[in-house]
């Protein structure tokens, strides 16, 4: 229904936000920045009374405190109140949620998740699996380091 609207600097959406009553945003910000953009803007809709769904890709929210979140990326949590807003999960995935908001769970995760929930689903595998996931040098979603990058 907002084609338009995709791609637009966080302002736009914000604003956007605050006047439509329901909307969804698939946030892609790095981690670290994603989670005090995500609360400005659900902070704006909240104020207009919409009420907007996220779909956060960074690993802002996948974690259910901010103390497991700081022991994994070494800096505190840019908006610690959210954070039981969020279920971590891939939204294709839930039913049902007990909160408006969904963490994605990153790529291994993920490809774990899309390969091994039909399977189980449909009871053609045991509910014990065993995954072994092996990355490239260009994988862990973040800026090249000499460990994950060899240009």
């Amino acid at each position: 229904a907002y084609g338009e609207a995709c791609f637009q600097p966080h302002n736009e959406i914000q604003s956007l936000l605050t006047r439509v009553p329901h909307s969804a945003v698939f946030c892609a910000a790095p981690h670290g920045v994603s989670a005090q953009l995500i609360d400005s803007l659900l902070t704006a809709a909240e104020t207009a009374g919409t009420r907007p769904r996220v779909v956060d890709i960074s690993a802002d929210f996948r974690f259910r405190s901010a103390d497991a979140y700081q022991r994994v990326y070494k800096h505190p949590h840019g908006a610690p109140q959210r954070l039981a807003h969020f279920t971590c999960a891939v939204p294709e995935h839930l039913a049902e949620s007990s909160t408006p908001h969904v963490a994605h769970p990153g790529c291994f995760a993920s490809a774990t998740l899309l390969a091994s929930v039909p399977l189980l689903a449909l009871g053609l595998t045991p509910p014990q699996l065993f995954v072994s996931g092996v990355t490239g040098s260009t994988g862990s979603g973040r800026k090249p380091v000499a460990g994950t990058h060899h240009p």
